[in-house]
């Protein structure tokens, strides 16, 4: 399971690459980013659903979406977002362990 309840989601990004997609696949789509975000790796099983539900033109175009790596297939933006997100996590774990009082501390003048 993802670390992180969310994953940043660029509408632009989105509507640009899914222009062309019949809306069943959209739907599809966005059902396996979501298990990506959780699992990191899909597999050809998670692909079911498309390939029985939508014409052949139309799976191969939301194939076209994922690489296909030795542990499975990975949308590449996504990847890309995830690790945004961990150094965004991470930069702000570190900030809460010093906590808002050793902020004012070290931002202060005063000796």
């Amino acid at each position: 399971m993802a670390k992180e309840p969310f994953f940043p989601f660029f509408y632009v990004n989105y509507q640009h690459g899914t222009r062309k997609f019949e809306s069943a696949t959209k739907g599809i789509y966005m059902d396996l980013l979501c298990e990506q975000w959780d699992s990191v790796f899909l597999q050809e099983d998670d692909f079911g659903v498309a390939k029985a539900e939508l014409s052949s033109s139309e799976f191969e175009k939301l194939l076209g979406k994922f690489k296909k790596t030795k542990d499975g297939f990975q949308n590449e933006k996504l990847e890309s977002c995830r690790k945004y997100v961990s150094k965004i996590s991470k930069i702000n774990s570190k900030n809460g362990r010093l906590g808002g009082w050793q902020k004012q501390k070290r931002n202060s003048t005063e000796p």
